[in-house]
């Protein structure tokens, strides 16, 4: 068995397993992946500062946003997929997120007027509209 899995263990993104999957689903079998793996698997999962495995493997695809935006973090991504799931505490991770965010349009990039927001996001699919406005105080 160690034979067979060897060739497609470099397919696998450890990267995107949350902790609990990998757990459940893959240490029973940890007796299969090379030694220098289960380090850095280890070191993945256990060191809070650690952001990804450093092998030769495929490459996390929890990175499947672009930011472009200055109000938007990443751990927002993990909020808004747990919204999208009607999850109401954060199902998600920066790790695991499975869905594609791209922002379509930004305001003071695209020209802060009804016809650049529609013609930026109008029949692109599913959207998500996050929206920010400065408060401003005046005195009197």
């Amino acid at each position: 068995m160690k034979r067979i899995t060897h060739r497609l263990i470099p397919l696998i993104r450890f990267q995107d397993i949350s902790s609990d999957d990998y757990y459940k689903k893959v240490f029973p079998y940890e007796e299969l992946l090379p030694r220098k793996l289960k380090g850095e698997i280890m070191r993945f999962y256990l060191a809070s500062n650690a952001t990804e495995i450093i092998s030769s493997l495929l490459p996390s695809r929890s990175g499947r946003f672009k930011r472009g935006s200055t109000i938007i973090e990443s751990q927002h991504f993990a909020i808004f997929a747990s919204w999208i799931e009607k999850e109401n505490n954060p199902h998600y991770n920066i790790r695991n997120i499975p869905y594609e965010f791209n922002l379509l349009y930004r305001a003071s990039r695209d020209d802060n007027t009804a016809a650049a927001f529609h013609e930026k996001c109008d029949n692109k699919g599913s959207d998500l509209l996050y929206l920010s406005q400065k408060l401003q105080i005046q005195n009197k």
